[in-house]
């Protein structure tokens, strides 16, 4: 099981990917959310907001409720961002869940 340090730097990482992301004008669309993961075996919640297409204020929150919200284990959050996991297998077998309104999922899939 990976601790919370490991989770951290995880969610670090992601953030950092992911505001450096080249989404090719595309930011603008991207609406205001609150952006959480839960990792479940530490019962631990990251949570942060999209701004202007960008992810900032990520910390630890007492609160579980966010608009577009992960939810796992440390260890698959981890191997996640390592790329020992895949995120559509993870997904498929039930080892990551993902709480979010259709409508900012299509959005999302559109940044790839």
């Amino acid at each position: 099981m990976a601790n919370q340090e490991e989770c951290l730097t995880a969610i670090t990482t992601v953030v950092e990917r992911f505001n450096a992301h080249d989404v090719g004008g595309k930011r603008e669309r991207i609406p205001e959310r609150s952006v959480g993961c839960t990792i479940l075996d530490l019962d631990v919640t990251y949570r942060g907001r999209l701004v202007d297409g960008f992810l900032v204020e990520v910390a630890k929150s007492p609160t579980h409720q966010a608009d577009i919200r992960v939810l796992c284990s440390s260890d698959d959050l981890v191997d996640l961002v390592s790329g020992d996991l895949g995120f559509a297998h993870a997904w498929s077998s039930g080892r990551v869940r993902l709480d979010a309104s259709i409508r900012d999922l299509i959005r999302f899939r559109a940044l790839a």
